[in-house]
Formats: structure tokens, C-alpha cells, sequence
């Protein structure tokens, strides 16, 4: 029997809730003291399609998902046996073949899903009927015949039926479903308990032998936070005395956006969904221009509209803006829910001419919170735009995290007080920084010239004075004046490389990925 190590999975039509019954999984893990790594694989469709989110569950520190799932929840019957039956050219084949051995399948009975079509006799299969659980709740309260407007709970009667196998206090989930009702939605979580407590009641009642998955509390719960990516990403902004953030809608990067916005009052923010990515770019370079510290986010397709923005941003030296870049599958539109890291030749050579920015991809959400961060201060002591190469796993990953700290946590402003990022008051530095100074005024106009020039906004068209507009921070390197943000940037190997037999290097979320790679006890190496 495996105990309080557990890969849990459920699948349905987008819009069928999934996302709800997962997250309160997983809040419900956490809050025992158990580690949680979930994610989401949603279809780029807004109804309808196929997605599924799966937790993995463990005692001990865990960096990614894993390919076997250990019990399944299954909404829909493409979920158990893929689209194939009423596609011409599938898009996928189901999740059977995606279980470890000895896993459990809950499915609604209504499916008319036959177990013996699948050939998994290690399996073990339960029917439950979900509209017949949900009718049952509603009667309790007089509303017996709405049972169908409240054909939603389904993720709920799903998730209640999964706790029996896995052996999972009831009372910890429903505390946390409870947490998502209140005012007046408190009736509303009452009737999703219950429908989760009877769905519990249904399957303890028909199963039959031991079940080899098990998940209790741990012994000694700690408290830990439990976040998504672009979460971290956005608090990161927040913490740097973002003050602007532009974007267009793309998947995956909308969510940080979409946070920002809802936070936006909070913290002194302005957040402008701008018509295209065009425009997102230039807004945020002006605003840095200007001395605010601004940021922007978005996907391949949109940065592929930003490349001039960003040359611009580097021609005219501006102190920004701080760009998140989450990666997807490409090119063109490509995969835009799927995970793809194909772009870092894309950041490191965004447009045309060699320039000087600077690009850091983070492996976890502990790096993305520290490198967010200090993009903004590169940003401002080196006057040149800052790219963070995210990337779709890493923006849809819920994570347990033993805190959220930075190692570097000074704002650093040029010519300004920590606590007034807002309007620094501009002050030329020393000519040996090589750094020219941040030119707004306030009351005054600012010129800033895409072409030539000798750092007045004054057309130079002079072959000779090509290698020099990036001199001054190349130069840097040479110095030793690089050095902090060399210092603050650097990997962070699981384990000591030295005792390693084989060592797996990889850029951004790669490195996380690969210490998820540690093999389970019974897994085949």
C-alpha cells in the first residue's frame, strides 16, 4: 500500500468546473501539511473541448506532475476512452493508458462506459451516478426537480467520490469548499458539501477489497503558501514598485494581467489592456522613459509584434520596461495552451542589430519571485529593456512553497528614494559608470531617437559611431561592474553535482523539471 504519495487526476468539457474541484483538492492537501504540484491542460477553445488538471500529492518536496495517475475522475466519456469515436482525426485517446497500476476510475454512470473495452484488468472501475447524487442534495432542501440547473456540481459529486478511495478526511475538503461561499453563496457550498458527502457515502458503500492509494494528513503540518506562476510573477511586479503594466489578451500570459487588474487599486497601479501588442510595448517604453517602472506580458506571438518596440527601448536607453515572456508551442499560432520552451534564440536576438538586453529565465517560482524582481533594478541601472522567459508550465503550476522571500529584496532607484518610485528626481551620474543619465524632467519634454545619435536626441547618420552606442555598457563586463546582477542571477543545482553520476542542465523551467525527475519508489528507471 503507497500512503500520502498520490497522483490525482480529473477530466471533462471545458466549463464543466474542473479547475473548481481540483484547486480545492489541492488547498485541502496543503493545508494538511502535504506538498502539492498541480497543473492544467486546457484546450485553446472557451467551451466545450477537452482539459484536465491533475494534483500530485507527497510528503516530500516535489517539483513537477507525474504521467501516471493514480485515480481518475472522469466528467465525460472522452475523458476514459478520446474523441476518436465521433472525430475524423482524434486529438487525443483518452486517459486509460495514462494510470499507474492498480489506480482507480470514478465515471458517471450516465456515460454507458463499458470497463472491458479497455483492457486494463488491473484497473479498478466505479460507476457512480452523479445527476442521481445531485437530485438526491437538492431534495433535502425542497428542490428536488432543478436538479438539472445544477447539472455543474457534477466536478463536486466527482471529487466527493475520489476522497473514498484515497481514504481522504472528508471534513478537510469541505472546510475549503465551504472558503469558496460565502455572503450570500453560503447556501450554495452547503448543497456542493452535501452533494460531495453523498458521493463519498455512494462509493464506500459498493467498494469492494483495498484500494493501494491512501492519503491521510501529515503527522506534523507546517503552514505553507500555495500559489500559481503568473501569481508570483504579478506579486514580483508588485514588490518592485511596478507602477504601469500594459498587455493584449494571449494565452498563457493573460492571467498575470488579469491579477494585476484586480489588484490594481491596491497598489498604485494602472493596468491597460492596450488593442494590440504594438501598442503594449510602446506605452510601457514610454512610461519608463518617463521614470516609472513599467512592465509588460505576453506569449511568442504577441513578442513577435514587440520586437521593434523593444529595439526602440534599446536605442533610446530606457530604464525598462521589464517584460515576462511565458513561452508556448509555436510558431505562428501554433499550441497556445501547451507547453513548448522554444524561444530563448527568439529573446536573446528580438530584432534587427545587435543590442544589449538582458535575458533571465527563471527555473521555479522561488526564481521567477526573485528574478521578476530585480528585472526592474537591471532594468534601471543599465537603461536597456529586461526579459523574463517564462513559460506555460511554470505559469500554470500550484505550487506549495515553504515561504516566498527574496534574497535580494532592495528596490534600487537611480537618483531616487526606495519609497517614492513613482518620481525620482533625476541626478547625472558619474561619467565612470558609463551609463548615461535617465533624461525626463519633470514639466519638460523628453526626445528620444530611434536613430543614430551620440546620447542627445541629435541624428548622427555615422558608421563610426555604431560601435558606441552600446559601449559604455559593454564596457561593464570588462570592469567588474556586472557583477550584482551576475551575482543575483546564477543556477541552483538539486543536490551536489559533484556526487551527481549524471548531470541534467537546462535553462528556465527545464532545471525544475529535471530534479521532478526523481524516480518514485516501484517506478521503472
Amino acid at each position: 500500500m503507497q500512503k500520502n504519495r498520490l497522483s490525482w487526476m480529473i477530466g471533462g468539457p471545458q466549463g464543466s468546473g474542473i479547475n473548481a474541484s481540483a484547486e480545492v483538492f489541492a488547498k485541502a492537501c496543503s493545508r494538511a501539511g502535504l506538498r502539492v504540484f498541480a497543473n492544467i491542460e486546457y484546450h485553446s477553445n472557451i467551451m466545450g473541448k477537452h482539459s484536465f488538471y491533475r494534483v500530485r500529492v507527497d510528503e516530500d518536496p516535489i517539483h513537477s506532475y507525474r504521467d501516471k495517475a493514480d485515480i481518475l475522475v472522469a466528467l465525460d466519456h472522452e475523458t476514459l476512452a478520446g474523441d476518436g469515436d465521433h472525430r475524423r482525426w482524434p486529438t487525443h485517446y483518452g486517459h486509460i493508458d495514462d494510470l499507474s497500476e492498480g489506480a482507480g476510475v470514478i465515471y458517471d454512470s450516465a456515460i454507458e462506459f463499458d470497463p472491458a473495452t479497455v483492457g486494463r484488468s488491473d484497473l479498478k472501475f466505479f460507476a457512480v451516478p452523479f445527476m442521481d447524487i445531485i437530485k438526491a442534495a437538492l431534495e433535502e432542501i425542497g428542490k428536488g426537480e432543478q436538479a438539472r440547473r445544477y447539472e455543474v456540481m457534477k466536478n463536486t459529486v466527482g471529487l466527493g467520490a475520489s476522497l473514498a478511495l484515497c481514504d481522504y478526511p472528508f471534513d478537510l475538503v469541505a472546510d475549503v469548499i465551504m472558503g469558496q461561499f460565502k455572503g450570500k453563496r453560503t447556501e450554495i457550498g452547503t448543497l456542493n458539501v452535501r452533494a460531495a458527502q453523498l458521493a463519498m457515502e455512494y462509493v464506500k458503500q459498493h467498494v469492494t477489497g483495498d484500494f493501494p492509494y491512501k492519503l491521510q494528513p501529515h503527522r506534523k503540518p507546517e503552514a505553507r503558501l500555495l500559489a500559481k506562476g503568473y501569481e508570483v510573477h504579478a506579486i514580483a511586479k508588485l514588490k518592485a514598485g511596478c507602477h504601469f503594466q500594459t498587455y493584449y489578451p494571449i494565452s498563457p500570459a493573460t492571467d498575470e494581467s488579469v491579477y494585476l487588474e484586480k489588484n490594481q487599486r491596491e497598489f498604485n497601479l494602472l493596468v491597460v489592456q492596450c488593442e494590440d501588442e504594438i501598442s503594449s510595448i510602446n506605452m510601457a517604453v514610454g512610461a519608463a522613459h518617463m521614470g516609472v517602472r513599467s512592465a509588460t506580458a505576453t506569449s511568442g506571438p504577441g513578442f513577435a509584434l514587440m520586437v521593434e518596440g523593444i529595439g526602440f527601448a534599446s536605442i533610446t536607453e530606457a530604464p525598462g520596461p521589464v517584460l515576462v515572456m511565458y513561452q508556448r508551442g509555436g510558431p505562428s499560432t501554433g499550441l497556445p495552451t501547451r507547453q513548448e520552451q522554444g524561444d530563448l534564440q527568439f529573446v536573446l536576438h528580438p530584432a534587427q542589430g545587435d543590442f544589449p538586453h538582458v535575458v533571465i529565465a527563471p527555473g521555479d517560482l522561488n526564481d521567477a519571485y526573485q528574478d521578476t524582481f530585480s528585472a526592474f533594478n537591471w532594468a534601471e541601472r543599465y537603461q536597456m529593456p529586461v526579459i523574463v522567459l517564462s513559460d506555460k508550465k511554470l505559469a500554470a503550476a500550484y505550487v506549495t512553497l515553504d515561504s516566498l522571500e527574496l534574497q535580494y529584496p532592495d528596490i534600487e532607484r537611480r537618483g531616487a528614494r526606495a519609497d517614492a518610485p513613482e518620481r525620482p528626481r533625476r541626478q547625472r551620474p558619474r561619467r565612470r559608470e558609463g551609463v548615461p543619465p535617465l533624461r525626463a524632467r519633470r514639466g519638460r519634454h523628453l526626445a528620444a531617437l530611434a536613430a543614430g545619435h551620440r546620447g542627445r536626441p541629435v541624428l548622427v547618420d555615422d558608421r563610426r559611431a555604431r560601435p558606441g552606442w552600446a559601449h559604455h555598457r559593454r564596457r561593464r563586463d570588462a570592469d567588474g561592474d556586472d557583477g550584482q546582477a551576475h551575482g543575483q542571477a546564477r543556477a541552483s543545482p538539486e543536490g551536489d553535482p559533484r556526487r551527481a553520476a549524471v548531470q541534467a542542465v537546462g535553462p528556465g523551467g527545464r532545471g525544475a523539471h529535471h530534479r521532478g525527475l526523481g524516480l518514485d519508489e516501484g517506478d521503472d528507471p
